[in-house]
């Protein structure tokens, strides 16, 4: 034996290769003796030195001694091969072992899926892996890739299969490891696939294309945390690797849109070094890893055109491959989660809408963080801020959305995950008071006033003592009501009512907004969540799947239309001369009422109270009972003599 201790080599025992030899692990010399037995080769100093460098670093393997077919032969997955995603993946999987990798076909997903698994069951004795695909056949041909690579690693390394025989359905090695393959069964019930699986290195491939995909996973989470908890103690790799391209956002592909859709994404995750031209993490990598608004997953997207070896040659090739069909053009080379059938944005649409990266973010209260996509503030336009209230406090998401007056162009977008109502009106406060600090008063705020959303609205009005939000948050018209008339507003309802008429009027206002430019849109969360939005057989419009985003985008539009005949004469004003007019508006009516505020309610006394003390979480779960109990009984309107503020409080920044 060579490695079982350093006395027993037949290497001369310097203290180099003593303290290479310290560096094996009892596993290490079960494997390398098992190699050298079955092989017949000698394990030398540099070959250990090699071993322990590939265990603790499998992207240092996959460079050095992982082989991938090609037609005819076999080629080195060298540095020159292994593109800046793929590298990202691999990083990515070794410290925060949850990955989905979206990628336009034929870009090799599935082979450096095959690496990583190759890693894992070579250096680690007695590991379990497994396979998930959509059909049988797909399924073996992952297994296949697994194979290739672990026949043509050097012989000092490659672990010998335990049987000899051509297996189509697992691979199992002689120190102990395994992968299975996993595919639907047309005669089990879906969560059997993986009820009873206790593996810690998991790869599903085509996962939008795996039927129950949902089920499938629920099932296993038991076993697979079990798994993950004894991988953690003994120091083995564990993993969780999604690859797929989309599959629209119903049905099969519902499960793979959603998880990518709350992950957290990787651009935000590394930067580029100029002078290297190689990523690395960015400092507060953990800090966005651990957001509460998204899942465990970091998602990675590979488009074909970051492959320098894909031109649009290759891309109509591909087009030509589809038969011209739109839709799978959209979701296997452009990545697009496409709508269903009743989708209101058709195909077309949805290509040209193009996400860019985000300019920045912007950190506010409890953690909360505002991607913007541009830097650049016009100071003689608006800006609409839509805020939607998630229908609960616990599990839904909260969303706002920036978008420029003049051209609507989507400027910033924010989706949290808070619970407490109190917190969300204090993220509300904090963003807002950010972007009054660069375009001053030139802001329109549109909230829905409908169920819990109206805390917010309220949150604003009177539990905020340093700032005056009467003048900016939008007042909805009444149904009798046409915009531009001379409407005296003093009875009228702050916020957005969003009931059946109102809401369909602002999602025909953002469709029609979208399909005149598409590039409007600059979020990629924003236009997956587009791709989910239907009209019903009924003309109702419903989104099976997340739609906070896509709210408060319309939220944007309907302001914009609503107050047209107000605030475009005033585009080209100067925020000085607006300043003025605010002042002007609020000396006169102070001078009328003779008071800085006034509050109609039958108990003045009990209005002050309730303005100085903030509710509790428990107080904002009550709430949220009673709102759902009065739009259960349709009791959804705020009486006239519940509040009513006539005087605002000016602002310490005018």
């Amino acid at each position: 034996m060579i490695v079982n201790a350093p006395q027993q080599t037949s290497l001369e025992v310097t203290d180099q290769s003593s303290i290479i030899l310290s560096n094996l692990l009892n596993t290490d010399k079960q494997t390398l003796n098992t190699i050298q037995e079955a092989n017949g080769i000698d394990i030398t100093e540099e070959r250990v030195s090699e071993w322990i460098k590939c265990r603790q670093n499998p992207l240092y393997y996959i460079l050095n001694y992982v082989y991938f077919q090609e037609f005819g032969g076999k080629q080195l997955y060298s540095k020159e091969y292994m593109h800046t995603k793929f590298r990202r993946t691999v990083r990515t999987i070794f410290r925060y072992h949850m990955v989905i990798l979206m990628a336009s076909r034929q870009l090799g997903k599935s082979t450096i899926a095959a690496g990583i698994l190759s890693w894992a069951l070579t250096f680690f004795p007695s590991n379990r892996a497994a396979i998930f695909n959509f059909q049988k056949m797909a399924a073996q041909e992952n297994l296949k890739k697994i194979k290739f690579i672990m026949k043509h690693l050097p012989p000092w390394m490659k672990v010998p299969n335990l049987s000899k025989s051509e297996i189509k359905t697992y691979l199992e090695l002689v120190n102990g490891s395994r992968v299975d393959t996993f595919y639907p069964s047309t005669t089990a019930s879906p969560d059997t696939l993986s009820r009873s699986l206790s593996v810690p290195v998991i790869y599903a491939d085509e996962v939008a294309f795996i039927p129950h995909m949902d089920e499938i996973y629920g099932a296993a989470q038991p076993t697979l945390s079990k798994a993950r908890e004894q991988a953690i103690r003994n120091g083995y790799p564990y993993m969780f690797l999604m690859t797929s391209t989309p599959n629209g956002v119903e049905d099969d592909g519902k499960f793979f849109y959603e998880m990518y859709d709350r992950a957290v994404e990787s651009d935000n995750l590394f930067l580029l070094d100029d002078e290297t031209g190689v990523e690395d993490w960015i400092d507060s990598s953990d800090d966005i890893i651990n957001d509460p608004s998204k899942n465990s997953f970091i998602r990675i997207k590979y488009h074909w055109l970051e492959d320098p070896t894909k031109n649009l040659d290759w891309y109509e090739k591909q087009k030509k491959e589809l038969n011209f069909n739109q839709r799978k053009i959209n979701q296997e080379l452009d990545l697009l989660f496409v709508g269903g059938t009743n989708c209101i944005f058709d195909d077309d649409t949805l290509q040209r809408m193009i996400f860019i990266n985000r300019d920045s973010i912007i950190n506010l209260k409890h953690q909360t963080k505002l991607d913007l996509f541009t830097s650049n503030f016009d100071q003689k336009d608006y800006y609409l801020i839509g805020v939607d209230t998630a229908s609960s406090i616990k599990g839904a998401f909260n969303s706002i959305e920036i978008f420029s007056y003049k051209d609507f162009q989507q400027v910033g977008e924010m989706n949290v995950r808070l619970g407490s109502l109190v917190k969300y009106g204090e993220v509300v406060d904090d963003l807002f008071k950010w972007l009054y600090k660069i375009v001053g008063q030139r802001i329109l705020l549109g909230i829905e006033n409908n169920s819990i959303g109206k805390a917010i609205v309220e949150h604003l009005l009177y539990h905020v003592k340093d700032f005056n939000y009467i003048p900016y948050i939008y007042k909805d018209l009444k149904k009798s009501e046409i915009p531009g008339q001379n409407v005296n507003m003093t009875e009228h309802e702050y916020g957005i009512n969003t009931n059946a008429r109102t809401k369909e009027l602002m999602v025909s206002l953002f469709y029609d907004a979208i399909i005149e430019d598409p590039s409007r849109i600059k979020s990629q969360d924003l236009i997956g969540q587009m791709g989910a939005i239907q009209r019903s057989n009924r003309g109702t419009i419903r989104s099976s799947t997340f739609s906070d985003m896509f709210m408060a985008a319309c939220f944007c539009a309907y302001v914009r239309k609503m107050t047209q005949l107000q605030i475009v004469p005033l585009l080209e004003y100067s925020n000085v001369q607006i300043s003025q007019n605010f002042f002007s508006s609020i000396k006169s009516t102070a001078e009328l009422m003779n008071t800085k505020l006034i509050i109609q309610a039958d108990n003045k006394n009990q209005i002050g109270s309730f303005i100085d003390k903030p509710r509790t979480v428990q107080e904002d779960e009550m709430l949220t009972q009673q709102y759902h109990q009065q739009q259960k009984s349709g009791d959804n309107q705020i009486n006239n003599d519940d509040w009513r503020t006539f005087m605002p409080i000016i602002s310490p920044f005018d």
